[in-house]
């Protein structure tokens, strides 16, 4: 009985208005959540099987995202093949608690913090830029919950979380700690400073531990070069001129729908006068509004050096959440009340900081849910087509980034070189170490997706290269994911 009246007493506080706004909201957006075994996830899936075979990241299997975010979804596959859908929407549900704190703290009321932080902000994260299963989630929700903790006074959990965003998305780092380094100088909390500070330490030198135990931490740190090196060669343009070319490749019309609205949300909160004795008594607000401020400056840097896709665009994505929470509270008086022209009001900034994601984005997914989902379960064509070939030995793949997460099912085969997922962007180098590799696997899947491509020369030769190998030391049977590729003379399996 007193579930069933705390059940009621909450939905009194929050009104039939948003509780129904919220049961629509994450009936919709929960399958959009659902990643398809494709593209960037299948590499992830591919990655997450190898871990649990037993081979050691960025050493025995090599993809450039940060280790807790490999290491979550190698964790979750232990359980379920689903775990990428079921890891999405506990992220979104660890953002919107965030969120909520953040509203709370702002003096919101509850029904109101229930909109913000249940409704809009998911409409926000799962937005133009959001692709599922993708390894900015992670970073957003991690960085909304480091500045709930600051504001909340949780500084010592701010530092931990600081810690595990670094190695979960580190390039929403910078953004993390200019919003809670503002945070902390303008609430002249020196104490807090350095309970961050300690904090972080602490975290970072667990995982540290955990990494060096595993044989892993000085690969990663030498791929993060290797991952510096890939963003600025991706541009083919030096300087100034690679600049340029990082931000227009973000900066679609999404992009610039998104970052005009949340100017037009903070010229709004800057521009309107509450009453001076509230403000000096919680300054929460302004502090909170600078430290935004200065943490999208500090997200536009990060684009600047590293932006390739308009999914990087997704380090805005908690400002912007805090953004639409800072007009409700010191917006117009009238949007802090749950009615319905304010909510209607505040969704609408909801979609355009969402960057206006189109319908199809929700509808497709429902459309066809079961048949990703059983696609799902069962072993991808590429993993079939390598077991084909006969008993468990090394193998290699040679293909792009469209992996159907081949390594499923693979647990009793050797990968023989680490890097399975090449691309026309890779330096010369990089593809040379993999050429060179590929006489160490008995099989090789040549994926079909393997083309060459105009204007591409080292991607190329390197297709040429791998096609004489083949054709000189293995036989070849075609087949739909493309060729598999037995050694004439096959080599014993190193333990």
């Amino acid at each position: 009985m007193n579930l069933l009246h705390r059940t009621r007493g909450l939905l009194a506080s929050i009104g039939p208005l948003v509780a129904g706004l919220t049961a629509c909201t994450w009936v919709l957006l929960l399958f959009k959540e659902l990643p398809l075994r494709t593209g960037d996830y299948g590499m992830f899936i591919s990655v997450a099987e190898r871990l649990r075979a037993g081979d050691r990241l960025y050493v025995d299997v090599y993809e450039n995202k940060d280790p807790l975010f490999h290491y979550t979804l190698a964790l979750g596959r232990s359980i379920t093949p689903l775990a990428g859908w079921f890891i999405e929407v506990g992220w979104i549900v660890v953002a919107a608690i965030s969120v909520f704190s953040i509203c709370r703290r702002l003096a919101l009321n509850v029904r109101m913090s229930t909109f913000i932080a249940f409704v809009a902000s998911p409409v926000i994260i799962t937005g133009a830029f959001y692709s599922p299963g993708g390894s900015h989630l992670p970073g957003i929700a991690l960085t909304l919950a480091v500045i709930a903790c600051v504001v909340r006074g949780r500084p010592f959990v701010a530092g931990l979380l600081l810690a595990v965003l670094a190695c979960f998305k580190l390039v929403m780092l910078p953004v993390a700690i200019v919003a809670v380094a503002v945070l902390l100088i303008f609430g002249r909390d020196r104490r807090g400073a350095l309970r961050v500070s300690l904090g972080t330490v602490a975290s970072l030198a667990l995982i540290a531990l955990l990494m060096v135990a595993r044989g892993e931490l000085l690969p990663y740190l030498n791929s993060l070069r290797s991952s510096a090196s890939y963003a600025q060669d991706a541009t083919s343009q030096p300087g100034v001129g690679a600049v340029i070319s990082h931000i227009t490749r973000v900066f679609t019309v999404n992009t610039q729908v998104s970052l005009l609205t949340m100017a037009v949300v903070l010229l709004l909160v800057l521009g309107h006068r509450r009453a001076q004795a509230n403000r000096a008594l919680d300054p929460i607000g302004s502090h909170l509004t600078r430290a935004v401020i200065a943490a999208t400056v500090a997200a536009v840097a990060v684009l600047a050096v590293t932006g390739l896709w308009v999914s990087h665009a997704q380090v805005f994505v908690a400002l912007s959440t805090i953004s639409l929470a800072l007009l409700a509270s010191r917006g117009p008086r009238y949007l802090s009340r749950a009615g319905g022209m304010n909510v209607g009001a505040l969704l609408g900034f909801a979609v355009l900081l969402a960057g206006i994601p189109s319908m199809a984005s929700y509808v497709t997914p429902i459309e066809y849910a079961r048949g990703i989902i059983s696609s799902q379960l069962g072993d991808p064509p590429e993993s079939i087509f390598i077991r084909s070939s006969g008993a468990p030995t090394t193998y290699a793949r040679v293909g792009k980034g469209n992996d159907a997460g081949h390594a499923q099912g693979l647990q009793d085969w050797t990968l023989a070189c680490p890097y399975f997922g090449q691309s026309d962007l890779d330096p010369k180098s990089l593809l040379d170490s993999t050429l060179n590799c590929l006489p160490s696997a008995n099989v090789i899947l040549f994926a079909a997706e393997a083309l060459p491509l105009p204007g591409v020369p080292a991607w190329n030769e390197y297709l040429e290269d791998v096609q004489a190998l083949l054709e000189r030391d293995y036989r070849c049977v075609a087949g739909a994911p493309g060729r598999i590729c037995t050694k004439k003379n096959p080599v014993a399996a190193s333990q």
